[in-house]
Formats: C-alpha cells, structure tokens, sequence
C-alpha cells in the first residue's frame, strides 16, 4: 500500500529544510544552507548510503530527456510501500531537500523506521534536466532579480507529474516524457494499485471567457 504522508507533516519538513536557505550563514536541521543541485543531492544520497550499505539499495529507473540518470533509493525495512517522489517542478527545490531529510532521518533513526513499517522509496530529482537549468539560482540568499532571470520549467505537457497517460471522450494523451514514464514503469514494482496513483494524475483545465462567451 502507499502511505499517504499528512500535509501538515510533509510541510513541517520542508519548513524545516528549508530555514537555513533564508541566508548564506544560517542552518537549517540536518546541515542545509542553501538548496542543492542534482549532483549534490546525489553526492548525498552517496555518502549516506556508505554508512549504511545494508539498509539501501538502489537502481536506475530510466533517463531524463538528455540522458541524465534518474535514480531511486530504497531504504528497507518496513512491509508496506511508501514512496517520495521530489523535484517535479523544476523551479520548486524545496521538496528535495524535505525528502534528503526524510530519507537522512529515517536512516538514523530506527524507531521511528520500525515504527512506519515502510519501506521509503526515494527518487530526487524525478527531472535532473529541469533542476540543472535553475541552478544558477540556486546559491544562498536568492534575490527575485537572481531568480527570474535565471528561472526555468518545462511546458505543462513536459512537466513528470502532469504528464500520466489520460483518455477523456475523443481526447487522448499518450506523448509522456522519460521523467514520468521512469515513475510509471515502477509502480505496479512498488505494488502501487490504479486507484493509488490517482493522487498523482491532474487534469488542468483552462477557461477562456471572452466576447459572446
């Protein structure tokens, strides 16, 4: 089954990652100062599996649109499935540094592993491509003017949690890119059900009102 995290639990943690980015000297619980690039959240990931190489695994689950890996982590332990899939939107780091403390705290800390019986399966970043072309911004203290100017994310067909195959009267959509289909191919995997992954299939709908409307 998929564990499904309270809101206010996951905003707590980011709340938590994210107070040490509000200025080059501050830090935040579990070390942050700034947000962190792909390789350094991999870097990360890297070292904490070395301290506990019998509690991880983890393996490639597919490429993003310019062959970068996208990983997922799984740290075991628990009977059901709980997965944390971070950096969706590209110019929203935040969640990956919540899943990086999720993931560095539940590795450390064995009562509460034992007692969420989970689990974790970690994939951060699901888009490397996206989060790379904003890390220009991505230093301590970000000014707006730092961010819009170096801002990007994909198109909303392009982006990995909007992007789910969909069929609606004569509609369809099938043109999902690398990010999500690496999500897709491991959920029936991570026995995630139909009815499951539905809390990750949006439909935007846009109204345009005008004269005559």
């Amino acid at each position: 089954m998929l564990i499904r995290l309270h809101r206010r639990a996951l905003l707590a943690a980011g709340a938590a990652a994210l107070a040490g980015c509000r200025s080059p000297t501050a830090k935040a619980p579990g070390g942050y100062a700034r947000f962190l690039r792909a390789d350094q959240l991999r870097a990360r990931a890297d070292a904490l599996i070395v301290r506990y190489p019998r509690r991880f695994s983890r393996q490639q689950i597919g490429a993003s649109r310019t062959g970068a890996p996208i990983e997922m982590i799984t740290l075991h332990g628990g009977a059901r499935s709980a997965l944390l899939v971070a950096g969706v939107h590209a110019n929203e780091p935040a969640g990956g540094l919540a899943a990086d403390l999720l993931m560095h705290r539940l590795a450390e800390d064995d009562r509460a592993r034992d007692a969420l019986d989970a689990t974790w399966h970690f994939v951060n970043p699901i888009d490397p491509d996206g989060l790379a072309l904003n890390q220009a911004w991505l230093g301590a203290g970000p000014t707006p003017e730092q961010y819009f100017a170096h801002f990007f994310r994909p198109a909303l067909h392009r982006q990995p949690d909007y992007t789910f195959p969909l069929r609606l009267g004569d509609y369809a959509f099938t043109d999902s890119p690398p990010e999500n289909l690496a999500f897709q191919r491991r959920a029936p995997e991570l026995r995630l059900s139909d009815a499951q992954l539905r809390i990750w299939r949006g439909v935007l709908y846009r109204l345009r009102v005008g004269a005559g409307s």
